[in-house]
């Protein structure tokens, strides 16, 4: 069996889009079936602190889907780096269903598959892109409701900074306030809707109007990543539609037309003389996860 599995990493939030707004970008999670064991052996380059049997996260969603697998030798490679804000557990588990799916004759939906997602990751803001390629928004309740609209693809370059150290989903949520002031969440969800209507329009000067308006996250983690102020300032220099935090970071990502972005990425060469960090410029992955 030469199968292999390619599951696309993702941008979550877009400012003011908390934990529903997710798109999938050109950088992969790949896993490669080598050939049957009597053990299973995930093959990696990530180090020692990523477990290669079935404590991978990749293997453990697997049985947690298909408990009867029978084990394989895989070989994974990543292009996605671990707790940057680009979807890495996300991938892993989006890899780990259709794993389950690619060894057995289990047959699930995109919609048994996308619940499953949203239940183990606990929010859909990455999964739902992972799965389904593109722009997703989507609301996922503690009744394990999911609704989910595929919003139309930008038409910009989306410009990734990647600083050289990682900050955790936990680390960034202990910044957050345990609640919200009512004026506060009116005035955050009513910027959420705009974005979300100006997405729907491809108005992208209002989008990024909004998503640079963030009250939900962004204030609160500024401080755990200095260099999002600086680039959303080189943003503004070059005529960027948005810059903003990726997931929870560190990774910082600007979307920009086509025709301002080779300035903006010399821009930023420039930063990294001071900032350790790579730039990384991406296109939307329409596709998602799939078998080829």
């Amino acid at each position: 069996m030469s199968k292999k599995i390619m599951v696309p990493a993702t941008s979550a939030n877009l400012g003011c889009g908390f934990d529903s707004l997710g798109i999938a970008v050109n950088r992969y999670l790949e896993i490669e079936l080598v050939k049957p064991l009597d053990h299973w052996f995930l093959e990696h380059d990530l180090g020692a602190d990523i477990p290669n049997d079935e404590q991978n996260l990749i293997i453990k969603t697997a049985l947690s889907v298909v408990t009867d697998l029978k084990p394989y030798h895989l070989k994974m490679t990543s292009q996605i780096p671990l707790e940057h804000g680009l979807g890495s557990s996300s991938s892993a588990i989006v890899a780990g269903i259709k794993l389950a799916l690619l060894l057995s004759d289990v047959k699930l939906t995109i919609a048994e598959q996308l619940a499953l997602a949203c239940d183990m990751e606990g929010h859909p803001d990455n999964v739902v892109p992972a799965l389904l390629g593109g722009l997703q928004v989507a609301s996922y309740d503690e009744e394990k409701n999911l609704d989910f609209v595929s919003l139309p693809q930008p038409e910009c370059q989306m410009i990734a900074f990647v600083p050289d150290y990682s900050l955790s989903t936990k680390a960034a949520r202990s910044v957050l306030p345990k609640a919200y002031k009512k004026s506060d969440a009116i005035l955050a969800s009513s910027k959420a809707n705009v974005l979300i209507a100006s997405l729907s329009t491809s108005d992208l000067v209002l989008a990024g109007k909004m998503m640079e308006s963030d009250l939900f996250h962004e204030k609160y983690r500024a401080s755990l990543i200095p260099e999002l102020e600086a680039i959303r300032a080189l943003g503004h220099e070059h005529h960027a539609f948005a810059t903003y935090l990726s997931g929870a970071g560190s990774t910082i990502m600007t979307w920009i037309s086509q025709n301002n972005s080779s300035s903006f990425i010399d821009a930023l060469k420039e930063f990294q003389h001071s900032h350790n960090g790579d730039i990384l410029t991406l296109t939307v992955d329409p596709y998602g996860a799939r078998i080829v």
